[in-house]
């Protein structure tokens, strides 16, 4: 479709972006029978595509190459993914149901929400259904052996470590989930929703950018404007549904002049990498991401597990070194096993965008500063229990570790500016709330003073939620379906 076809047509609905929020809204809406657009801004990769490249697909199908900087107590970058399937297409494929507590919370704070809703475990299920998720995880061949051996370590330790669920069927273990998957294991967005959205008769532009939204006025249909390779066109709608990602949702909000306080209150995981050195051949470049995640301090906000295995990851982590360290440890590379610890700080951040570069300001309390060394250190305990020779801590400066008390005197003195993380897991830039005082959209996940504009995506969590949010955004998304259809706000 062109920008000039798109031009004359009045769309029911128009959503923008193809996220787990998006592609879900646009499925279910296209089949109630409303005619819907979507528009995306990535591409849509060919599964041929992604069996041929090699990891510098990590730049095509992430915004800003996947480093979208935060500057606050240290910096870090942000990954959110830009290509159809949004992150769904780039992630390891965790489908968890939300912990009862936070949904417990949510429900307390917003009674008569989605989120309050007798049918959310049911839309659970749902999800799970839709995307076939399981926990048949493959060791066979001596793949995974990095999840195995922090997995019996976590036992042996009496820690609570379980498998984790994903969207993955007969996963091949080609260490590629950040890439997009070259097998065609993972279920995205494309295959779960996209593809029958389309055969339904639903329309997908992708390589597309939106620029603004105009909002319906005086009994004339709204307008999305957007760019892409063929110029600028624009797409009437009666409604329109924002899913445009952690970030974009609210700058898009906030550059069409729709709400003043978008992208004020974003909330985030951030992940930490801790690299092991082992006595024994592992070979972490054999198997996913992660098989299994340590869930023993879970209520305190901190999650450890494996995680993605390659050279470009090693050499990030060796440049921490000196140049005889990192040598060392670059000749045993099959006796490396790469760890995250994820932590859930009481942190906020303010988005921006100047010239198109997104960016955040972000700051934390003391208690996250403490709860990101007590992650770290029990990550530590945990691999030196699993055998691990060494350590090393994500440190801007730092040497291999060899004992648990080295890591807790280093931990305890290193400066904040000194760590290292990545987040990958972006919310609440337009929560949800009882009053345009305190969030960006209603109940309804409609835009405060806007009749024709809504959000579905993950920056309507009340919250930060702990976990893979994948699953949580694509259950709510399934709960305002049917809350506008049974209403006829849409």
């Amino acid at each position: 479709m062109t920008p000039a076809a798109a031009g004359p047509v009045v769309w029911d609905v128009v959503v923008v972006g193809s996220g787990p929020g998006g592609a879900v809204i646009a499925s279910r809406l296209q089949a109630a029978g409303k005619r819907v657009l979507v528009l995306e801004e990535g591409e849509r990769p060919a599964l041929q595509t992604l069996r041929r490249s090699t990891d510098s697909l990590l730049c095509r199908f992430y915004r800003n190459s996947g480093a979208v900087p935060f500057f606050g107590p240290f910096t870090f970058a942000f990954g959110e993914g830009k290509v159809a399937g949004g992150g769904s297409f780039v992630n390891a494929g965790l489908i968890w149901p939300a912990p009862e507590r936070v949904l417990k919370d949510w429900a307390e704070k917003l009674p008569g929400s989605v989120f309050d809703s007798s049918r959310w475990r049911a839309a659970e299920a749902r999800v799970r259904a839709d995307l076939q998720v399981n926990t048949d995880h493959n060791f066979t061949g001596g793949a995974n052996a990095a999840s195995k051996i922090m997995h019996e370590a976590a036992l042996a330790l009496n820690w609570r470590s379980v498998p984790v669920p994903r969207a993955v069927v007969n996963c091949q273990n080609s260490n590629r989930c950040a890439t997009g998957c070259p097998s065609g294991a993972r279920r995205s967005m494309v295959e779960a929703c996209l593809v029958p959205f389309e055969q339904g008769g639903g329309t997908l532009l992708t390589d597309t950018r939106v620029v603004k939204i105009v909002p319906p006025k005086a009994g004339k249909a709204g307008e999305i404007v957007f760019r892409n390779s063929e110029g600028t066109g624009r797409a009437k709608f009666s409604k329109a549904v924002i899913s445009a990602g952690a970030t974009q949702s609210a700058l898009l909000l906030r550059k069409s002049g729709l709400s003043r306080t978008a992208g004020r209150q974003f909330e985030f995981h951030l992940n930490f990498k801790v690299l092991a050195r082992f006595p024994f051949t592992v070979d972490a470049a054999r198997g996913t991401l992660l098989t299994h995640q340590v869930q023993e301090f879970e209520d305190e906000g901190i999650l450890i597990m494996a995680t993605g295995f390659n050279g470009k990851y090693l050499a990030l982590e060796l440049g921490k070194l000196d140049a005889k360290a990192a040598a060392g440890l670059r000749d045993g590379a099959r006796q490396l096993g790469l760890y995250s610890v994820m932590i859930r700080p009481r942190a906020t951040a303010k988005l921006y965008d100047l010239f198109g570069q997104t960016f955040g300001l972000w700051s934390w309390d003391a208690a996250s500063d403490k709860l990101m060394r007590r992650g770290l250190l029990k990550t530590c305990e945990l691999l030196f229990k699993a055998g691990a020779l060494e350590v090393v801590l994500p440190l801007r400066r730092t040497r291999p570790l060899v004992s648990l008390r080295e890591a807790a005197e280093l931990l305890a003195a290193s400066p904040t500016s000194d760590f290292s993380a990545v987040s990958v897991h972006g919310m609440s830039a337009n929560r949800m709330g009882t009053s345009p005082d305190n969030s960006v959209v209603d109940l309804d996940a409609r835009v405060w003073g806007q009749k024709d504009i809504f959000v579905a995506d993950s920056s309507i969590l009340p919250t930060n939620l702990g976990e893979s949010p994948q699953g949580t955004i694509m259950t709510a998304a399934h709960e305002l379906a049917d809350r506008w259809l049974a209403a006829g706000l849409v």
